[in-house]
């Protein structure tokens, strides 16, 4: 009998603290939003840091690749921890306290980012949002795009951010001619649109 009831002090004791570690576990972990796979999150950052992040999360669950986009660049001079990344597929967020967030970029598009320069660049292939620096800023340029067919598919002016860049979503899986000019000079390149080919064009130089 007392064997009995010391298994069942020892029940009463265990279950509790087993049941607050899981509670503690799986509250220390969150899902992506766009994966669904679960990410640590670390606790070791301020508080309010952790509701700054989560709410940038939140925002991005509804938002399009180009929101996410102008929202990356804003987080260049507002919140420079986050790291952010162009790819062929989406536009990503990578928060200093592991959580991760995708925004795809629609499935008949892809969005390149350029960067014209004069005498200054840097080798890129997959755009880094938060790093990439151009050297041409708060610029604009004549943009011209014209498909392998000699169909005019975008023209307008763009002006480049303070990272001297700027982007144009494009028809997936196509080649273009893109010239843009400015009193600066003018450049042109063929970009290619598949899931294999570069974000980030930084090799057109003005001339």
């Amino acid at each position: 009998m007392k064997s009995h009831n010391r298994r069942k002090a020892v029940l009463f004791v265990v279950l509790p603290v087993a049941v607050v570690f899981l509670g503690v576990f799986v509250w220390g972990r969150i899902s992506d939003g766009q994966t669904g796979k679960a990410i640590s999150v670390d606790s070791s950052f301020e508080l309010e840091e952790q509701k700054r992040w989560t709410a940038i999360q939140d925002t991005l669950r509804s938002a399009t690749a180009e929101e996410a986009l102008a929202l990356a660049n804003r987080l260049r001079t507002d919140d420079p921890t986050v790291n952010t990344t162009l790819t062929a597929e989406r536009v990503e967020f990578s928060f200093p306290d592991g959580r991760r967030v995708g925004v795809p970029v629609g499935a008949s598009e892809m969005i390149v980012s350029i960067a014209p320069y004069r005498t200054q660049t840097h080798p890129c292939a997959i755009h880094s949002i938060s790093g990439c620096q151009g050297e041409i800023t708060d610029r604009p340029f004549e943009v011209t795009v014209i498909d392998l067919d000699g169909e005019l598919v975008f023209t307008g002016t763009v002006t480049t951010g303070n990272n001297g860049f700027f982007e144009i979503p494009l028809p997936r899986n196509r080649e273009f001619m893109v010239s843009v000019d400015s009193n600066l000079g003018r450049a042109e390149r063929l970009i290619s649109t598949s899931t294999d080919d570069p974000t980030c064009i930084t090799d057109m130089k003005l001339l």
